[in-house]
């Protein structure tokens, strides 16, 4: 079983409290685990079934160096002087989001999910989680080949929303929009475009309370053409000053704020 290596004191206070995680060692410096016991708060109770190594800052960094030297990742240093490895979450596929969201008890937060296009940055992804966190929204469907690399920083960025966001890697998005519209509770698949846009604002109102998904694509292409015609609409954010273009994570929050 392949491990993850969570760094970031919201990262790994969200993952501690995740009863799907298996956790193999939480190790950190006297400080390091002094700090992550202030930030889990009444939730610090659960470090009791938790195999904790107290170590200097060097054996620390040593761990973060060793680890990503296997993966072929860029080791940084973990300035928050803790970290956890535990088992890495299982692996959903769009099959087992239908069964979600066919279900007559289906989680509010599944009918709230986006869709990236071509989205690829890991600290766009890392933000546009944690966003998607705060805003309830239960699902990411991506299209990555053999996945999102959920590096150590990738970690840190999404603070703590990887626990709580499911990540689907999907084959041919333009049939899973589709799929999603052919539902019996149907989603409403919104792409944000600058062309041939309908305003935010004559939308919200009229979608309130339906699933939704919103489809995001990459800052230097944006929607493929065959995503884009499998859509509802499109919507544009108005710009109210001299710049009108948004990084996709920044982008992809206002329009959360809008229609989540």
């Amino acid at each position: 079983m392949e491990n993850d290596l969570i760094i970031g004191l919201h990262s790994i206070s969200e993952a501690i409290k995740n009863t799907d995680r298996k956790i193999v060692k939480l190790s950190g410096t006297a400080k390091g685990i002094q700090e992550l016991e202030k930030n889990l708060g009444q939730s610090n109770k659960l470090l009791k079934d938790v195999a904790v190594e107290k170590i200097d800052s060097h054996k620390l960094q040593g761990i973060a160096k060793d680890f990503c030297k296997q993966k072929g990742w860029e080791y940084r240093r973990i300035t928050s002087q803790v970290l956890l490895q535990t088992q890495c979450l299982e692996e959903r596929n769009f099959s087992w989001f239908l069964s979600q969201v066919e279900k007559k008890d289906c989680p509010e937060k599944f009918k709230k999910i986006l869709i990236l296009d071509q989205v690829t940055d890991i600290h766009n992804l890392a933000a546009i989680s944690r966003t998607a966190a705060f805003f309830g929204v239960g699902a990411i469907l991506y299209s990555m080949g053999s996945g999102i690399s959920k590096t150590p920083a990738f970690f840190r960025m999404a603070s703590g929303a990887c626990e709580h966001v499911e990540f689907i890697n999907c084959n041919a998005l333009h049939k899973i929009a589709l799929k999603l519209q052919s539902l019996e509770d149907k989603f409403t698949c919104i792409g944000l475009s600058e062309k041939n846009s309908k305003d935010v604002n004559e939308q919200v109102a009229a979608l309130k309370g339906r699933p939704l998904c919103l489809v995001m694509g990459a800052e230097d292409k944006g929607i493929s053409n065959a995503l884009q015609r499998n859509l509802d609409f499109l919507v544009a954010l108005e710009a109210s000053g001299p710049i009108d273009t948004l990084n996709v994570s920044v982008a992809s929050a206002l329009a959360m704020k809008e229609f989540f």
